[in-house]
């Protein structure tokens, strides 16, 4: 590869040799040398979050090294996840990839099991909204977390039969459209 010796590789790449492609490689070493270390570690972070939902690896690693060459790589790059930005992450030391479990990620569609309805995100809906809540993530039709605190506050903004008929027009959504969907709650709430 073309990275400087000194960059510490992540298990998450070292497993899978599509992510140190020559065209990914290469515009990784178009980065200062600490820029380097520091996309990988927020790409390892990133995949063992559950909070963060990639679609393509491949993909993913790429838009964080575009990031870093459009911020100039520096500490305050900004970082797209809840965990807190590269520099929280920036001392992080991975043992050898044989030593890690290899990670597989649930399909976005995995059925989910069942809401709690007494969870706070539920307080204000009616047990029937809950319940079609409950059907359709237990279904696998999206994953629990693409729906926020701000979703939730909306949902409770509408009478039960609106809300109701918001989600009976959403679950509908062909199996073609809804592999298009890059965000179920902005789609939602659009």
């Amino acid at each position: 590869t073309n990275l400087h010796p000194s960059v510490v590789v992540p298990p998450c790449i070292l497993s899978d040799p599509r992510l140190l492609s020559p065209f990914i490689a290469g515009k990784l070493a178009e980065l200062p040398v600490a820029a380097q270390t520091r996309v990988l570690q927020e790409f390892q972070d990133d995949v063992d979050n559950p909070q963060v939902a990639i679609k393509s690896l491949q993909g993913y690693l790429v838009g964080i090294v575009k990031r870093y060459k459009r911020t100039g790589g520096g500490e305050g790059a900004p970082h797209a996840t809840p965990r807190g930005g590269a520099a929280a992450s920036a001392t992080r030391m991975y043992p050898p990839a044989h030593l890690q479990p290899q990670q597989r990620h649930a399909p976005l569609n995995a059925p989910q099991g069942p809401v709690d309805p007494t969870a706070p995100m539920f307080n204000g809906l009616t047990p029937k909204c809950v319940a079609k809540l409950d059907g359709m993530f237990g279904a696998g039709f999206c994953p629990r977390s693409s729906f926020d605190q701000r979703i939730f506050d909306d949902m409770r903004s509408m009478s039960e039969n609106q809300l109701l008929c918001c989600l009976d027009e959403f679950m509908g959504v062909s199996d073609e459209n809804k592999a298009k969907i890059r965000s179920f709650g902005g789609y939602f709430v659009g």
